[in-house]
């Protein structure tokens, strides 16, 4: 049994980098389950190069059985191993995670523990470890530290067998421009408390620091910019829109997709988001409804309601929904005479009267707009309507003088 073990463990960094690239599945109840395997296996005559692809089959039901990684950090990170080059990729849409001060990365090697712990990227783009001092971290991918590290090693060790995790993501900054709430640079940080749960820096989450997309938003034509490592601006274009409609979560109420909107991003890429040309449209229900609409909206509701004034909804909400919000209709409501009021895309004020006894409508609230909830005396809707409209036309006025 030992000898079969030994045969095994051999073949333990080769198991280690097909797993890695293929399946990311957990290597310590992989390593556990080696020497049954072992046995069973070479009871059979296979060779140990038969027995690493068989583990790593996907149709082996050891594979099957196995719980997948506990880092969801390995998502995207997939990769070469084995070569430094794997950093200096020249694809824009790469979606490695590139390594850069403030990261932190769990490092272990197997059957050396004075080299396990976790390391921060200093600001020199370095990480230093015991014995071997600084080695650069810097614009390597976890799996091209992992060899660059494993290189090292070799030079004080025989066969070092390396683990790099990325445990702690720094913030980097993303310029979005174009049909978002709140162009400009922002900062995409990572907010959760523990290493299982990291949140990559992606195109869904770089617009959501920005307040999410406009209704005139062409998310089907946006504009990716990267610069490559010679310099060279590298531009591509996402359609966001055939992927918020993947997976419909329902009991979420929200739409995720698993398409371009997930790519990683690294520091210093550009995002423009173009408006809709003049006649284009897209399901604004369903673009509110996903990741990259904003998570709410400004709504002011006044008149017979508990709560009049400025209520934030969800952006998929209905014109009863913000009633809702707002505390709800007082007894004296008339609502079959609710009132919205909006501004078009040409700047012109619509106004719109819509019934809600029954507080069911299919009218989509957007940022901005003015709802009316009217007492049962006719007049009080022409007085709020009065009230909301003087500031408008006062602003009008002004303009036609200039």
């Amino acid at each position: 049994m030992k000898s079969q073990i030994k045969v095994c463990f051999s073949h333990y960094r080769e198991l280690k980098l097909l797993v890695a690239v293929s399946s990311a599945v957990s290597l310590t109840v992989l390593l556990d389950a080696l020497p049954v395997m072992a046995q069973d296996h070479l009871a059979q005559g296979a060779t140990t190069q038969e027995i690493v692809q068989n583990v790593t089959s996907e149709d082996s039901s050891l594979f099957q059985a196995l719980p997948e990684a506990e880092s969801s950090a390995v998502d995207g990170l997939r990769g070469n191993r084995g070569s430094g080059n794997t950093r200096r990729d020249a694809d824009p849409l790469n979606s490695q995670y590139l390594l850069g001060p403030g990261d932190q990365v769990s490092i272990s090697v197997f059957g050396y523990d004075e080299y396990a712990g976790t390391y921060g990227v200093l600001s020199d783009g370095t990480i230093s470890l015991p014995v071997l001092g600084p080695i650069v971290a810097d614009n390597h991918t976890l799996a091209s530290f992992d060899a660059a590290l494993t290189e090292e090693l070799n030079r004080l060790l025989v066969e070092p067998d390396v683990t790099v995790q990325l445990v702690g993501r720094r913030a980097i900054t993303i310029t979005v421009a174009g049909a978002v709430q709140r162009p400009g640079p922002v900062q995409v940080v990572d907010q959760t408390q523990t290493s299982s749960s990291l949140r990559m820096p992606t195109i869904s989450t770089a617009l959501s620091e920005a307040g999410g997309v406009t209704r005139k938003a062409d998310i089907r034509r946006v504009i990716l910019t990267r610069q490559l490592p010679n310099g060279e601006l590298a531009s591509s274009t996402l359609n966001l829109w055939d992927s918020i409609w993947i997976e419909d979560d329902l009991s979420a109420g929200r739409l995720t997709g698993q398409g371009a909107e997930h790519l990683i991003l690294r520091d210093g890429d550009t995002i423009v988001v173009p408006e809709l040309a003049e006649g284009e449209e897209l399901d604004e229900r369903l673009v509110a409804r996903s990741t990259l609409a904003p998570d709410t909206v400004r709504v002011r509701v006044v008149g017979e309601v508990t709560s009049p004034g400025e209520v934030l909804v969800p952006p998929a909400s209905s014109l009863s929904s913000a009633v809702a919000i707002a505390g709800g209709p007082t007894d004296n409501a008339a609502l079959n005479r609710v009132e919205l009021i909006r501004l078009n895309e040409e700047g012109a004020i619509e106004s719109q009267e819509v019934d809600l006894r029954n507080l069911i409508d299919e009218v989509q609230i957007q940022e901005g707009d003015v709802v009316i909830v009217p007492e049962q005396n006719a007049s009080t809707v022409l007085r709020w309507a009065q009230r909301i409209l003087n500031p408008f036309g006062s602003i009008l006025n002004i303009l036609n003088r200039l």
